[in-house]
């Protein structure tokens, strides 16, 4: 299980691996250990079970902030950084293995994928089926055309996605503990104002599946006595295809849209932006090895007979 496998980790790491977190020498530390103890099976929440006392408030928040911003670089090698990106920011993936700090919880992710889901095949059925029934009205055929994607598009897509979109960013901030809604609506207020809007999109969504299963599977005069069932249940499964294919068309909009989009000189995908951050962090690290080294030798007019010592 994770919680033995935390426990293994632990027992088997060195003494500095342990340490509390909040006696790294450097935020590049921090995130190494937060990788090496996510590896370790904390992505279920047993990295308490893992660190004990090891977390603090202050590097807790630290690692908050950074999965917020969805920071890129971690540890320093480009797979298995990738491979906690792709666990934290993928549709699917994130559900099941996110960090347990990350603002984003796996509770919401699911609660917003099943949205998502319900929603969009409840809503693509009704709206084809009031359009083909608006075709037949005015004398025209049933099967319309490219008019109708694109009113599709604008009434169902657009829509689903600025839903979407809207309840993932308050998701994201109302975990931040620098966030400027939490700060300004306070941690409870926007919390239960987050779960206010996920409620009623719950219901409106309940709705619309409760009238798309009666519109394909009751006969009646909006499925033509039943003659339209068949084709509708296709509708439904060729939706459900492709929200799966979602899932695999993800990994490639990650590889090859700039992050961010209007950033200059572009960054193309995910490797894009781990080199630019790997290259942020060059200076600091570099900053804290020579304050390091000058702060450990030998200085000024007062340690002369230490160095003079230390030289014999």
């Amino acid at each position: 299980s994770g919680s033995s496998a935390c426990k293994s980790w632990c027992d088997s790491a060195a003494p500095e691996d342990c340490a509390p977190m909040g006696a790294a020498a450097s935020d590049n530390a921090l995130c190494k250990q937060t990788i090496q103890r996510w590896y370790a099976g904390g992505c279920w929440g047993c990295i308490n079970v893992c660190t004990g006392n090891c977390l603090d408030k202050e590097d807790a928040d630290n690692i908050r902030i950074r999965l917020g911003d969805q920071q890129y670089y971690w540890c320093g090698d480009v797979w298995r950084d990738y491979i906690f990106h792709v666990a934290n920011e993928h549709p699917l993936f994130g559900i099941l293995f996110c960090h347990p700090l990350h603002p984003y919880t796996k509770l919401e992710r699911f609660s917003l994928e099943w949205l998502r889901w319900t929603a969009t095949i409840s809503w693509i059925v009704l709206f084809r089926q009031q359009l083909k029934l608006e075709h037949i009205k005015h004398g025209e055929s049933p099967d319309g055309d490219w008019k109708d994607m694109v009113r599709l598009f604008f009434h169902v897509s657009l829509p689903i996605m600025a839903v979407q979109n809207l309840l993932e960013t308050m998701a994201r901030a109302s975990g931040r503990p620098d966030g400027c809604l939490e700060r300004c609506c306070g941690k409870f207020l926007l919390r239960v104002f987050q779960w206010a809007l996920i409620f009623m999109w719950y219901c409106s969504s309940a709705y619309m599946m409760y009238w798309s299963y009666v519109v394909i599977a009751v006969p009646g005069p909006w499925n033509e006595e039943g003659k339209d069932c068949m084709s509708l249940e296709s509708m439904a499964y060729w939706t459900k295809v492709s929200l799966i294919q979602d899932y695999f068309t993800w990994f490639l909009q990650d590889m090859l849209v700039p992050v961010p989009i209007f950033g200059c000189p572009p960054r193309f995908g995910f490797r894009g932006k781990w080199r630019k951050e790997a290259e942020e962090q060059k200076p600091s690290l570099i900053e804290w090895l020579s304050s390091s080294l000058s702060s450990g030798s030998c200085s000024s007019s007062e340690d002369d007979g230490c160095c003079e010592r230390s030289r014999r």
